[in-house]
């Protein structure tokens, strides 16, 4: 508390002897205002996180007609380069996977992504990004008919909103950059249990099927 009154009164003297400010023309305020917030972005929606989820796919027809099923763990992790700017990679590995009318024995799916985005605030709760990134899977098993693998480039676009105080609400629409590729829409909620972690759900539905996840998010 000493401390405190010695700062203040250590800060009271000085602005006494400095100049009285001249008045700010309204547009240079307004200049001078939109800068330090560009600077400063809110940050109850940072870029710069590591999550860890479990998730569980099923894909109709996805598999020369037979239908997928996988429970996968996974990793993402997300960096913010700049006020604008972020870059992201993840991946998972399956717990289990089958295919419907197949013996699959030892069968593992593998996926991984990384990219780069742009994000811009839009309010302080809300905000707005675009995504570009590379992303490939591997599909193995005892029976070599059933291996495959591959990669795309995926596009990505959607919004943030900051919600209540506690709720991080999403919105994505995405789509592979492969001919007749369709769109595949997100949609999330994550629970702030304190400013650094929180645990949400997310449910991701392309054209055939559709992905539920659950995971824990840590901000830093």
């Amino acid at each position: 508390m000493l401390t405190t009154l010695i700062a203040l009164s250590i800060g009271t003297l000085a602005a006494a002897n400095e100049t009285p400010p001249q008045p700010i023309a309204p547009v240079e305020s307004l200049i001078q205002e939109t800068l330090a917030r560009g600077g400063q972005p809110d940050s109850r929606i940072p870029y710069t996180y590591m999550e860890l989820g479990y998730s569980t796919t099923i894909l109709d027809g996805f598999y020369d007609g037979r239908d997928v099923e996988v429970n996968m763990m996974g990793v993402v992790g997300s960096l913010e380069l700049t006020p604008y700017m972020h870059i992201f990679a993840g991946g998972g590995r399956s717990t289990s996977a089958s295919v419907t009318g197949l013996s699959v024995q030892n069968g593992q799916v593998d996926n991984w992504f990384a990219g780069i985005g742009i994000h811009q605030y839009i309010t302080p709760n809300l905000n707005g990004f675009f995504r570009v990134s590379v992303a490939g899977f591997a599909l193995q098993a005892d029976d070599p008919y059933i291996n495959r693998a591959g990669h795309d480039t995926v596009f990505s676009g959607g919004v943030r909103y900051f919600a209540w105080d506690v709720w991080e609400l999403g919105a994505s629409l995405s789509k592979a950059d492969v001919p007749n590729a369709d769109l595949v829409y997100e949609a999330s909620a994550l629970y702030r249990l304190t400013e650094s972690l929180g645990l949400g759900v997310i449910y991701n539905k392309p054209a055939d099927g559709d992905t539920l996840s659950i995971g824990a998010r840590w901000y830093f």
